[in-house]
């Protein structure tokens, strides 16, 4: 399939887990030997940045007017020969007819597939890397690998000092918290998690316990009577310190799929969403769930009702034991 110019525009606007399982797409768009430009959200610049295939970042908002029409005219003169929307609701595909590129391609859903010259299906079984590379599989471009992968930073604003003589696991209790969306039927309960830093230790293990400002408090409780370091940081210092640990252990969040795609040993910890479909996508990733009869409740399908969010007793997760855990992460240190 022939486009005007070699200069693609990907539209996905978030979060941070959706960029990091969209890097299949953006190699196998890199390989094939386009510009590639990635529309999204501000905060998730920081993620998008880490990403090796992405040549420029524009910056979408979508609740200011007139950002958007800022944004929408320097879009427009970058003449772009392929534009993909990887979202599906109405606005997005708005969005994308205004660019005026040579070619638009997406998820066929509803009225916005009045909006696309090719669009294709949206299998809310496959796995998200795969329905992405969906897209660029319809537009004959060759994959150029599965797995998810990220570049940490070179540098980090906070200094720590990482053991050199014993195993480094980094633990991420919180998860779950997006603008606009905060899923914490996801999270492991916190005291799980002091008890797994607690047998780590006990076994001469260094853990370091990652979260963002808004996570401080499940940080304080999941170190509670440990020696376990805290690093409260921005997506870039995490990145730079997850990806020097030997193994991550956390729940389904965008930090769990950080550290999956910068190479690192990850534990995922699933309940209210599948592994199947969500789970970390990273060369050496293991995913626990253990599904309640319930589960999944947060798939594809039910993402734009929302329904999900009415749990209010996340069984799923209460399932998985401290004893469980651990015992994969033994067997990953003696790998």
């Amino acid at each position: 399939m022939e486009f005007k110019n070699k200069k693609v525009l990907v539209v996905k606007l978030c979060c941070i887990g959706d960029i990091i399982q969209l890097t299949p797409a953006l190699r196998a768009l890199k390989a094939a030997g386009n510009e590639v430009h990635l529309a999204c959200a501000p905060w998730v610049k920081e993620i998008a940045m880490m990403v090796p295939f992405i040549d420029k970042i524009h910056l979408v908002d979508m609740k200011s007017p007139f950002r958007l029409a800022s944004v929408i005219s320097a879009l427009r003169a970058e003449k772009f020969g392929l534009v993909i929307n990887y979202h599906r609701d109405i606005k997005s595909y708005i969005f994308m007819s205004t660019l005026g590129a040579g070619y638009r391609a997406g998820f066929d859903w509803g009225i916005g597939r009045v909006f696309l010259n090719s669009g294709f299906e949206f299998d809310p079984k496959l796995h998200e890397t795969q329905r992405y590379l969906t897209v660029t599989r319809g537009l004959h471009i060759t994959d150029s690998g599965i797995y998810t992968e990220l570049k940490a930073p070179a540098s980090a604003n906070l200094k720590f000092d990482l053991a050199q003589d014993r195993p480094k696991i980094g633990i991420f209790p919180a998860g779950g918290n997006n603008p606009g969306t905060v899923m914490a039927s996801k999270r492991w309960p916190i005291g799980n998690f002091n008890g797994l830093i607690k047998m780590l230790e006990k076994d001469g293990n260094a853990v370091y316990v990652f979260g963002a400002d808004f996570d401080k408090e499940a940080v304080n409780e999941a170190v509670q009577g440990t020696k376990a370091v805290t690093i409260i940081s921005g997506l870039g210092d995490m990145a730079y310190y997850a990806s020097r640990l030997d193994i991550f252990v956390a729940c389904d969040t965008g930090p769990l799929h950080l550290a999956a795609a910068l190479g690192v040993k990850t534990i995922g910890l699933y309940g209210p969403s599948s592994p199947e479909v969500f789970g970390a996508k990273g060369k050496n990733s293991v995913n626990i769930w253990e599904r309640a009869g319930c589960a999944p409740c947060y798939e594809p399908s039910t993402v734009l009702k929302r329904r999900f969010l009415s749990c209010t007793d996340n069984v799923c997760m209460k399932k998985i034991t401290v004893e469980q855990v651990y015992a994969v992460v033994k067997d990953m240190i003696n790998r």
